[in-house]
């Protein structure tokens, strides 16, 4: 169970409500385009369930987004890379789709990426939280969902191809 906030925009709330969650996007997710919210991961050499919060969150860097998103996919005996080809083959469905529609734009979302520690090559990446949309009437800029999805999939590429101590941001 892992969940991430893509984005870092809020709008349709007062100037106070939006610089509070100003204030809560300190660090990576202006330019990233999304921050770490906690994850559960199940440890298979001592069967118990270790569980990362918002502090763990907060302590990714550009720096280190790569190797502590590799953190989440390490059951203690092996990083699960079988289960990269699937989340990527996802998010990437998720990035086309939110780019080629014209419905409604995201200022923000949650997505959630879940993997069964025990089944092989078996993960699945859902979007849940739709509650800060607007229409593409309003002037916001749109950009940073993408950018998100694009640097969440750069990272879990690199994690995949055995190459996490290799990515740089670059967006």
């Amino acid at each position: 169970l892992y969940k991430a906030v893509v984005s870092t925009q809020s709008t349709g709330d007062s100037e106070d409500k939006q610089k509070a969650h100003k204030n809560k996007f300190l660090g990576i997710a202006p330019k990233l385009g999304f921050r770490f919210v906690g994850a559960n991961v199940y440890n298979t050499v001592d069967k118990t369930v270790q569980k990362f919060d918002k502090r763990w969150g907060l302590s990714f860097t550009v720096e280190n987004a790569a190797c502590k998103t590799e953190e989440y996919f390490s059951n203690s005996e092996t990083v699960r890379t079988d289960v990269l080809p699937t989340l990527i083959r996802q998010l990437q469905e998720l990035l086309s789709y939110y780019t080629s529609q014209n419905l409604f734009w995201l200022c923000r979302s949650s997505l959630l990426v879940v993997y069964d520690g025990l089944v092989p090559q078996k993960g699945i990446v859902k979007m849940i939280d739709f509650a800060h949309n607007t229409s593409q009437e309003n002037d916001i800029d749109n950009t940073q969902v993408e950018v998100g999805l694009e640097n969440l999939i750069d990272i879990l590429s690199h994690i995949h191809q055995g190459r996490t101590k290799m990515w740089t941001f670059s967006k």
